[in-house]
């Protein structure tokens, strides 16, 4: 919890006026006898997905990548993807989504600029990310609560 205080603290990269709103966190999973084939579409928001456990191959616009354990993808808004689980293990992961992020020399709703790499292993940063997410999706007793600071944390780790 100290971890998740300091980083809301130094949280520098959006104002409280930038700071967004929280549209959603989904937490889910994929076992073998149910695995959907998801297929392309996007958002006017930015969406942010999280592998928790397994493997999925996943399309963001022309880029494509393997997921596994610790890593995050970015789906910018307008981005077409689609992520679809491996059959040989079990998935789980969240789906967490903001709308009104502004970023400087960025378009709204956007955090990974043209040309640069969807997907980021969150390494040291993982076990943050995973409380953070958590205290969000668990303990919250209203959405608003967690709107400002779950923004604030979240673009300051993934940044």
């Amino acid at each position: 919890m100290a971890e998740i205080n300091r980083a809301l603290s130094r949280s520098r990269l959006l104002s409280p006026k930038q700071s967004g709103h929280l549209l959603y966190i989904i937490k889910g999973s994929y076992s073998e006898a149910y695995r959907p084939v998801r297929s392309m579409h996007c958002h006017d928001f930015l969406e942010v997905h999280y592998a928790a456990e397994g493997s999925s191959s996943c399309v963001i616009e022309q880029e494509a990548v393997v997921t596994e354990p610790g890593m995050l993808l970015i789906y910018n808004a307008g981005e077409f993807h689609a992520e679809n689980p491996h059959r040989d293990s079990l998935s789980a992961f969240y789906s967490i989504a903001f709308d009104q992020i502004k970023m400087p020399d960025l378009p709204e709703n956007h955090l990974i600029r043209p040309g640069h790499s969807h997907a980021i292993r969150l390494d040291r940063y993982e076990s943050l990310f995973c409380a953070l997410v958590n205290s969000c999706y668990y303990e919250s007793k209203s959405r608003e609560d967690r709107i400002s600071p779950a923004t604030r944390a979240m673009a300051d780790l993934i940044l």
